[in-house]
C-alpha cells in the first residue's frame, strides 16, 4: 500500500504502477472464484517472481503472518488444480494448502517470459545487471509528434527556423 502505487486498467487487464514501473496485477479472490472483500485499491500488494517468471502483482485482503515452512505435496486431485504447491501444518496441527505462484499466473492468464523479466522488474526485487543504455535526442517533427534517434548517428544540430523549410519534389 501506499502512494508510490496506482492500479490501471488496459485493454481489461489491471496494471499495478509500483516506483515508475509497471507490472501486471492478478487479484488472489478472482483466481480463487470468491468475493473479493474490499475494494482492489484498499488491498495489499505482494509482488511475486514465480521461479521462471517474471514478476508480477498479487492483490489480497490481508496478510496474517509470514513464516518458514515444510512443504509436504497435498492430495493429487488438490494438486491438480495447478493453484498449490503443497501443505503444510499449522502450529495448531491443523493442514494449510500453500498457494504456488507459478499457477496462480498461469490461472489469471498472465504469461510470464523470463526475456520481458528486465523489462518490467522492480530494482528490488531483482539485482539483474543494467542494461545497455545509448544516449538519445528526443525532439518535435514537423508534424507535432515527438521522435527519438540515436545520438551516434547524429553529426551535428542546427537551429533553423521553421519558415526555412519548403517543399521541393514532394519531400521537405
Amino acid at each position: 500500500k501506499g502512494n508510490a502505487v496506482r492500479i490501471d486498467t488496459v485493454g481489461g487487464a489491471r496494471i499495478a504502477t509500483i516506483r515508475d514501473k509497471r507490472v501486471p496485477l492478478v487479484s488472489l479472490a478472482d483466481v480463487l472464484g470468491v468475493e473479493e472483500r474490499s475494494d482492489l485499491n484498499d488491498q495489499n500488494l505482494i509482488l511475486l517472481k514465480p521461479a521462471a517468471g517474471d514478476v508480477y502483482a498479487l492483490a489480497v485482503d490481508l496478510v496474517h503472518d509470514h513464516e518458514e515452512l515444510v512443504v509436504k505435496p497435498a492430495a493429487p486431485a488438490v494438486m491438480a488444480t495447478g493453484l498449490y504447491a503443497g501443505t503444510t501444518l499449522g502450529d495448531n496441527g491443523s493442514p494449510i494448502l500453500l498457494l504456488d505462484p507459478s499457477g496462480i499466473a498461469a490461472n489469471a492468464g498472465l504469461v510470464l517470459d523470463q526475456s520481458d523479466f528486465e523489462k518490467r522488474s522492480l530494482k528490488a526485487v531483482d539485482a539483474a545487471p543494467p542494461r545497455e543504455e545509448s544516449p538519445a535526442l528526443l525532439f518535435k517533427g514537423l508534424d507535432g509528434g515527438k521522435r527519438v534517434i540515436r545520438l551516434a548517428v547524429v553529426e551535428r544540430i542546427e537551429d533553423v527556423p521553421a519558415d526555412a523549410i519548403r517543399l521541393s519534389a514532394g519531400r521537405l
